[in-house]
């Protein structure tokens, strides 16, 4: 057999495991850590959007009670602490973020009405709609140069809702991290929507196997601390 036709078989092979990861896992993708009883439970965010195109309900355990997580979430954005995921896919499209290990006191002033934003200078923008402390952070899509909302009775083509709430967890001094995005798009065409699950996925996850990382490792350093005095 010739390289270049075990090249091809490589490569078929490949495209062939892509295509059944994008079109048959869909249902684990998005639901991907999450209880049936999170699945169903109703979230802020989910009625601004009424005929959502897709929905996924992501979910992880936290060894850490919800204050220690809140701050991580608060300050996510390109221009404060990141999303605390794949810095490498982050670059890959010149996003311009680094995921901090830190929390930053002045990042920590989020209010409704604040723009998020996703890439560099007014590319990829969000815009709090709803906070509260402690417990859920949502976010809209909204137009990179008004900062309006972006929502399907707007107009636009596509938008997307984003809610990170936290919640107790199965034992004490744990929390359950719970994010729905809910997106909706003009253009209904299956393999969009795959497209979409796939990347969200990737994205999603990283972000939520971050911020445990981080919230755990942030309260064994305070408690080795608070041990030695």
């Amino acid at each position: 057999m010739t390289p270049g036709r075990v090249f091809l078989l490589i490569t078929t092979g490949w495209l062939i495991l892509a295509v059944i990861f994008i079109v048959g896992f869909g249902e684990w993708r998005d639901t991907w850590g999450s209880t049936q009883a999170e699945i169903g439970m109703p979230l802020p965010g989910d009625s601004l959007i009424e005929e959502p195109t897709a929905r996924t309900t992501r979910a992880i355990t936290i060894n850490a009670p919800r204050e220690k997580i809140w701050p991580w979430i608060v300050q996510i954005g390109q221009r404060r602490g990141g999303f605390y995921t794949h810095t490498a896919f982050e670059d890959i499209f010149r996003l311009k973020i680094r995921n901090a290990w830190k929390i930053v006191p002045e990042w920590q002033n989020r209010k409704v009405g604040d723009l998020v934003y996703l890439a560099p200078e007014s590319e990829g923008l969000m815009k709090v709609v709803e906070l509260i402390p402690d417990s859920a952070l949502v976010l809209v899509s909204a137009d990179p140069v008004s900062g309006e909302l972006s929502l399907p009775e707007t107009g636009v083509d596509w938008c997307f809702v984003w809610a990170l709430t936290v919640h107790p967890g199965p034992h004490p001094g744990t929390s359950r991290l719970v994010t729905r995005e809910t997106f909706f798009s003009r253009d209904e065409r299956r393999i969009l929507g795959n497209l979409f699950g796939v990347a969200s996925w990737v994205m999603e996850s990283g972000t939520l196997k971050g911020i445990k990382i981080r919230a755990e490792l942030l309260g064994a350093t305070l408690a080795k601390e608070a041990a030695r005095h």
